[in-house]
């Protein structure tokens, strides 16, 4: 956990940094890593046995299990508190949805894991159209969603 911590471009002991700038920091590295999976979900299904392929495939299951996760994690916990206790009810809608497409994202994810790690591990994914549906559906939701945060964020912040 004490590297997890540390892998995170910003945290309780460095709120000083600017957190939009690591916010958008990691969006950048999500989209990267969307595109990354969309890649491989295509080659999967005729290259299980791949072992390059397979060990692309645990660095994005890494990513998105990790920094990914803790990104969402950390706007939970240092980013979203301090706009609540503000009183402007258009940025606490959007806070609201913002945590709801959390929970959407860590759904549809842990569903995309399992068919990865299945593959990962050498097997062949069962269906790879449902795979590659999948993951339309979760880089559609996580590009919305980070269209939505960055909008909101950052006006906000600007108005600061």
């Amino acid at each position: 956990m004490e590297n997890a911590v540390k892998s995170r471009p910003w945290n309780r002991q460095t709120m000083s940094m600017n957190v939009y700038e690591s916010l958008d920091e990691t969006h950048r590295a999500i989209v990267l890593h969307l595109e990354r999976l969309k890649l491989l979900a295509q080659l999967l299904p005729t290259a299980p046995s791949n072992e390059t392929v397979r060990g692309q495939v645990r660095e994005v299951i890494d990513f998105f299990t990790g920094a990914s996760r803790e990104h969402h994690y950390d706007e939970e916990k240092f980013v979203f508190p301090p706009l609540l206790a503000g009183t402007d009810a258009t940025v606490h809608k959007v806070i609201e949805r913002l945590r709801e497409d959390h929970a959407w994202i860590e759904l549809q994810w842990l569903d995309i894991q399992a068919q990865l790690e299945t593959s990962a591990e050498g097997a062949s994914a069962k269906d790879g159209q449902d795979l590659i549906a999948a993951i339309d559906d979760f880089a559609l939701l996580m590009h919305d969603h980070m269209a939505l945060e960055e909008s909101t964020l950052h006006s906000v912040h600007s108005a600061d």
